[in-house]
């Protein structure tokens, strides 16, 4: 049996700049959730069936606290970049387990003096970012892997397949028109 795992953000992001645009009648842009059912739908009809969880190294939430991560909207903490954080948390892994006086880090940090302030400063935005960069394994999914097996839609998703087909596919401009006042801009700079 074959499992895949989805990463749902990702798709929408990727499906809504490779189609068209699609609007459904509320005026709603669809396209990129039309373009993610196909492509799980179209996954489901070959045999695959569906899970949502995993398990990352220890620091890595760590890590996306202290740098951020745009893909999912949160800055991470002012200062703190790539090597300085990954240099940290390789001796002390855990934000709680970082000292608030530089002093005690003995790693190579650049300018480990102000990041020690601002973490001490913005702890609690830190932990926070942590929290939205942890994927929860505490939730009970499933029993077992049969669970997962897609026995065809539900009543629910009739409503939704009929809104998203009926939706308008407007194309996206591939090229920006040229403005009708750039000739008379230009004639004005030349005096």
């Amino acid at each position: 049996m074959e499992i895949y795992l989805v990463d749902g953000t990702y798709e929408l992001f990727r499906h809504y700049y490779a189609l068209p645009s699609a609007r459904d009648s509320d005026g709603c842009e669809v396209a990129a959730v039309r373009g993610v059912l196909a492509s799980v739908l179209g996954m489901m009809k070959g045999g695959a069936i569906f899970q949502k969880f995993g398990v990352s190294p220890a620091s890595i939430p760590d890590y996306l606290a202290l740098v951020g991560d745009a893909a999912d909207g949160y800055p991470g903490l002012p200062g703190w970049g790539a090597k300085s954080s990954a240099a940290v948390l390789a001796k002390f892994v855990h934000l709680e387990s970082i000292p608030l006086d530089s002093r005690e880090w003995r790693v190579n940090a650049a300018n480990a003096s102000a990041l020690a302030a601002t973490l001490s400063r913005e702890r609690e935005r830190a932990l926070l970012f942590r929290t939205l960069a942890t994927l929860r394994t505490d939730i009970a999914l499933f029993d077992h892997a049969d669970q997962l097996r897609w026995n065809g839609p539900t009543s629910a998703f009739t409503t939704l397949a009929a809104r998203l087909d009926a939706a308008r596919t407007e194309t996206r401009p591939s090229v920006v028109p040229r403005s009708r006042t750039a000739p008379i801009l230009r004639s004005a700079a030349r005096r």
